[in-house]
């Protein structure tokens, strides 16, 4: 009996050691940092298109929710040919190519407002849009982690990538709720865009 909990410090402290290791290979660290900033983005934009249809907009409730649902109708619509599609192509180019549409998206949102103002319909294309890439984005970002991870240290690998995805689902819509807040927002959201390409070098890395 009394060995019990000297068995749990030392996993707790086997899992901590494994969790720092793994932060230390450069392949998995900028891997984990890529899908931080380009989830945290995503994770912004998604309060960030209902918050300008309220603010700038003035819109109605009715209005305001199909700009929160078309950033999901994707996953309905595209899940099963993301899937194949996903199969058939590598997977870095896969996730950089979403990471820069979704970064883009943002960006014109921000170019048309300054430009020509917003309307509903501008949010409500940028929201597919964004709703689109991140569908590919999430089914083409799987196999990459077992590219540079071995099997063994998949469970903690894939448990900092989770830590990171709840943070950004935490953070997103209180950096929602500054931006909305400050003169030029719209100008300003593809600054937090996703799309740090650099993050997935690593897929493209041999593991030393």
């Amino acid at each position: 009996m009394g060995g019990h909990p000297q068995d749990s410090t030392d996993f707790t402290g086997a899992s901590t050691d494994t969790r720092r290791a793994l932060l230390r290979l450069a392949t998995f660290r900028r891997l984990w940092i890529g899908d931080v900033v380009s989830r945290l983005g995503y994770q912004t934009a998604l309060y960030l298109l209902p918050l300008l249809a309220v603010v700038e907009l003035h819109s109605s409730g009715t209005q305001t929710g199909l700009v929160s649902a078309t950033q999901f109708l994707p996953v309905v619509v595209l899940a099963l040919v993301a899937g194949l599609f996903a199969d058939r192509v590598p997977t870095r180019p896969l996730i950089v190519v979403c990471a820069v549409v979704r970064a883009a998206a943002l960006a014109l949102l921000g170019v048309g407002y300054a430009l020509f103002g917003l309307t509903l319909w501008t949010l409500l294309v940028i929201a597919f849009v964004v709703g689109s890439a991140t569908v590919f984005y999430d089914i083409g970002y799987q196999p990459a982690v077992p590219k540079v991870l071995r099997p063994d240290e998949l469970a903690e690998g894939n448990g900092i990538l989770q830590a990171g995805n709840s943070a950004t689902q935490m953070a997103g819509p209180a950096l929602a709720g500054v931006f909305v807040q400050l003169a030029g927002l719209p100008v300003r959201s593809h600054h937090h865009a996703p799309g740090p390409s650099r993050g997935f070098d690593s897929l493209t890395e041999e593991r030393g």
